[in-house]
């Protein structure tokens, strides 16, 4: 059945195209002709003509923010002539609500641009990227780019057969990288065309040097496939940049890096001896132990997820003295190792804990959705989102006390929606009570000025020295508040941060390659805790409409050496 609706969108594709779509710029909201209720993100790269078809990729975002993977795809998309469509109505749901999304989006931009229906492909994060899986399933994708999740998650698995090019991308600190280190093997076996890459950070959308990198690799087996012509010139400076690149790696990690090359260049470059290489670090003992321990590391993060479940329905002080000992093992973490295994079974919690809670709320279920979001800020006490939904459920279930103290809490935090309280039946009994309008009062001042001090983790260990002020853009709906850019408020005096040319006034769009645009609040959390080598980049500009720029911060040991690999900074 999926597969049949899905297969109806390819009819859409070669209906005939109207010229005249302005190109060279995004539109940040384009209303589907035949469907109002559906609408998407656009851009078309300057150089379009009707008269060819162009590659497309339609993107998908589990929170419909189809606008930030067309912003981050965008400087490849000019560069190698993609057609980019972000959808603005996808998001976790239902599948036939996302089925009718993605058929309206496609049959709007297939009737106005030249397609090639032989490289139309997908992209997605999280809930996305199984939305963009499952419609290359459907044999309408013929690629797919997957942020943070594979495929959909079925009873049989993945397919025996895949007849699409993959291309995943994880962060090191994704609680679905043990997912993507299976996905790999199973691809193998398929002898499906695929790639893994990993990257410093959490469960977000790529940053948008990874994303080119995807691009340039759907180029690439676009050439193998015999869908394009083979640019020489452009195979051998990727091969050499990859070559370069697995000299930076050992270990198992250069060891994947052969293997990887070796697909990915096969029949358009000689890789015979990269295959030699791979085959013998492949029977070293240092790669099979390093491939045991990375195991007994999933192992273990499984087994730290399934202790946090287990203490979901017992007491709110365990819940805590577990969190605070959870916390005091990543401070004295002797490895980055540990601390990332760590920080995934605390988000693939909280993942799951979102979807459990509003299960819970549906079904009057309140004692079960408080008890979820309970463990939810034992474990990140600074989530003023969660806070919130932590008094809703007390609320609803009669504790008023409860709600009163976690809707202090969520404004302490920075709560800043006080239309959301406002319209909350279930905080009606509590307009009389002063400490419940008192924190209505200071989420209403969040709003009228939304301050944060960011907080001191790894990666702003440096930024420490640096007073920030979020601004959020304008909301677009009742649930959540998007990030626009950060502004610096002031910055210690010979602080790392100052000496690198940090200082009050600039505006951070920015940080490790991210950018801040669009971010949800743990979007931004995730952000700032991934991990570093060397240097924190902070993308800034000194006021709005000034051009870009990337200031380099070093990272330092406490003795004032440069770290090596992955490392704590120190002021």
């Amino acid at each position: 059945m999926r597969a049949f609706v899905l297969c109806l969108f390819v009819l859409a594709l070669l209906l005939s195209r109207l010229p005249g779509a302005p190109i060279g710029r995004i539109l940040p909201n384009v209303v589907c002709a035949a469907d109002p209720a559906q609408s998407y993100a656009l851009y078309v790269p300057s150089a379009y003509v009707a008269e060819r078809k162009w590659p497309v990729i339609f993107c998908f975002d589990p929170s419909a923010r189809g606008l930030i993977p067309v912003e981050r795809l965008k400087g490849a998309a000019e560069k190698y002539g993609y057609i980019l469509v972000g959808s603005l109505t996808s998001k976790n749901g239902p599948y036939a609500a996302n089925a009718q999304a993605a058929g309206a989006m496609m049959r709007d931009v297939g009737a106005h641009l030249s397609l090639d229906p032989q490289r139309l492909y997908t992209a997605g994060m999280s809930g996305g990227a199984r939305v963009a899986t499952s419609i290359a399933m459907s044999g309408v994708a013929k690629g797919v780019i997957a942020c943070g999740a594979g495929f959909p998650k079925l009873e049989e698995g993945i397919p025996r057969r895949v007849p699409f090019v993959f291309y995943g991308i994880v962060g090191v600190e994704d609680f679905n990288l043990a997912e993507f280190r299976r996905l790999a093997g199973e691809l193998e076996e398929r002898e499906a065309v695929h790639h893994i890459s990993v990257f410093e950070g959490g469960h977000v959308w790529a940053p948008e040097q990874e994303l080119t990198g995807a691009v340039e690799w759907l180029e690439l087996q676009a050439m193998r496939g015999g869908k394009k012509p083979v640019d020489v010139v452009f195979v051998r400076a990727m091969l050499e940049a990859r070559a370069d690149a697995l000299g930076k790696l050992t270990g198992v990690e250069q060891w994947r890096g052969l293997r990887a090359l070796a697909a990915d260049f096969d029949g358009v470059a000689e890789v015979g001896d990269f295959k030699k290489r791979a085959a013998a670090l492949g029977s070293s003992k240092d790669v099979k132990s390093a491939l045991k321990a990375e195991k007994d590391f999933f192992f273990r993060e499984q087994r730290l997820a399934e202790e946090i479940g287990e203490l979901v329905p017992l007491s709110t002080a365990r819940k805590q003295r577990f969190a605070a000992k959870l916390r005091q093992r990543m401070d004295v973490a002797g490895n980055a190792g540990e601390r990332q295994m760590i920080r995934r079974a605390i988000a693939g919690y909280c993942s799951m804990a979102r979807v459990t809670y509003r299960d819970w709320m549906d079904q009057r279920e309140y004692r079960q959705a408080a008890a979820a979001m309970e463990m939810f800020v034992a474990l990140q006490p600074d989530h003023a989102r969660g806070w919130f939904d932590l008094a809703r459920a007390y609320a609803a279930g009669g504790d008023e006390k409860g709600a009163v103290e976690a809707l202090e809490r969520s404004a302490q935090a920075g709560f800043d929606d006080p239309a959301r309280v406002e319209k909350e039946l279930v905080f009606s009994r509590l307009s009389e009570n002063e400490r419940f309008q008192a924190a209505l009062s200071r989420i209403t001042s969040n709003k009228s000025e939304p301050t944060t001090q960011l907080p001191a983790m790894r990666v702003s260990a440096v930024l420490a020295s640096v007073e920030l002020r979020l601004f959020y853009q304008a909301r677009t709906d009742g649930d959540s508040s998007l990030v626009a850019f950060l502004k610096v408020v002031s910055v210690r005096r010979g602080s790392a941060a100052a000496r690198a040319g940090v200082t009050a006034g600039m505006e951070v769009m920015g940080i490790q390659q991210i950018r801040v645009s669009g971010l949800t609040e743990g979007e931004l959390n995730n952000a700032l805790a991934q991990s570093v080598r060397g240097e924190i980049l902070l993308t800034v500009r000194d006021d709005a409409g000034d051009s870009e720029r990337t200031l380099r911060i070093p990272i330092t040991k406490s003795d004032g050496s440069p770290t090596s690999g992955t490392a704590d900074a120190h002021e």
